[in-house]
């Protein structure tokens, strides 16, 4: 066996690590999640919150549901249509755990952040949503 020097060796194996994550890179005829997709979540997520403005404008809507599940909070904050929103994804999430996958995991995680924080994932990031929700610890 022929001794290597350890620049080349480093350049040799950097150069496999390179070829072999070109290998495992999502492309577009396996992306569990697509543009099209992203895009569809953005509109149907913005429609969602523009119901959340309009009855978070409504004083009395906002005293009232309040009243109803905040009767003991110590916190004067007060709980939005948004919450509401992403407490029955999350338990119709949770009554049809039997059918989850990648997918409904993403989609669950983009309604959350998107409806928390105002936050839209980026269609130009695609390839990285893709490996994200095929990672170990998204599932």
């Amino acid at each position: 066996m022929k001794k290597q020097d350890p620049i080349s060796f480093l350049e040799n194996s950097f150069v496999s690590i390179k070829e072999y994550l070109k290998s495992a890179e999502p492309t577009s005829d396996n992306l569990l999640i697509t543009a099209e997709f992203i895009q569809v979540l953005e509109q149907e997520t913005k429609k969602i919150l523009s119901v959340c403005a309009v009855l978070n404008q409504d004083d009395d809507f906002v005293q009232r549901i309040n009243a109803d599940v905040n009767v003991n909070r110590a916190n004067s904050l007060l709980i939005k249509a948004e919450h509401f929103f992403i407490s029955d994804l999350i338990l119709a999430y949770q009554k049809n755990e039997t059918k989850e996958n990648p997918t409904s995991r993403f989609v669950l995680a983009y309604y959350y952040d998107a409806l928390r924080n105002n936050h839209f994932a980026d269609t130009n990031g695609i390839v990285a949503l893709n490996k994200l929700i095929a990672s170990e610890e998204f599932n």
